[in-house]
């Protein structure tokens, strides 16, 4: 992943599937997520770059499936992601 400079940097996330539902559009998944490293935005990158964008992110997200999920099923308010974070720890 690239830094805000421009450098490439390795970042691992593992990644652990929980559950999923729906069909096509509708198809949501629950993953629970582990950075090893501490890259910006690298849950998100992670996630787009094997197909499963995180839903409501604008920048490294899907546009129609975040219009459909905002337009259709009005789950989304504007700038709201679907990235929550569960525990954190701290050296």
């Amino acid at each position: 992943i690239k830094d805000e400079d421009g450098r490439e940097n390795d970042a691992v996330t593992d990644f652990r599937w929980v559950t999923a539902s729906g069909l096509r559009m509708d198809r949501l998944s629950l993953i629970l997520a582990r950075p090893t490293t501490g890259r910006w935005h690298q849950i998100r990158r992670h996630l787009n770059g094997i197909s499963h964008p995180v839903i409501g992110d604008n920048v490294h997200g899907d546009k129609p499936t975040n219009r459909y999920w905002r337009d259709d099923r009005h789950l989304l308010s504007p700038g709201r992601l679907m990235l929550h974070l569960a525990r954190i720890e701290l050296p």
